[in-house]
Order: C-alpha cells, then structure tokens, then sequence
C-alpha cells in the first residue's frame, strides 16, 4: 500500500523522484484516511475491519520521522526564549 502511493505520486510527476517532504504529505494521508476508515468502523461495529485499519496505521508510522515530544521541545523553547 505504502510502496504503491509513492510509486503513483512518482508516474502522476512524469516519473521524476519524489522529495522526503512530498513522500511524508503521502504517508499522513494515508494515515489520515485510516483514522477516517476506524471511525467510520467503530460506528457500524466492525471490528475485524478496524483491527485491521489500525495496524496499517501503525505500519505506515513506522515510515514517518519520530515526532518531538513535549520534554524536547520545552527545554528548547526555554533556550530560544532566554537568548
């Protein structure tokens, strides 16, 4: 799935590379129509299909950069603000 979006993002661009920026936009928007797809499961009860959603989820964040975390970002913003 994940090899597929980016291998149809590169043919749409005339089969020129994709950046890291643009490969990221593909894969939150994968993310994001699988947090759609849970919550449209959840409401109709399907649990097999969410089960599955939600791994494919987690599979596709295994691929995003690590998200800096509220004890990461406090101390540098105490650092740039007292400069």
């Amino acid at each position: 799935m994940v090899k597929t979006a980016l291998k149809n993002k590169e043919i749409d661009q005339d089969g020129s590379a994709i950046d890291d920026k643009e490969s990221q936009q593909i894969l939150t928007t994968l993310i994001k129509q699988r947090k759609e797809s849970v919550e449209q499961f959840t409401k109709a009860d399907a649990r097999r299909w969410l089960t599955r959603e939600a791994a494919e989820i987690k599979l596709i964040e295994t691929y995003l950069p690590k998200e800096a975390g509220e004890e990461e970002i406090v101390p540098e913003c105490g650092q740039r603000l007292s400069r």
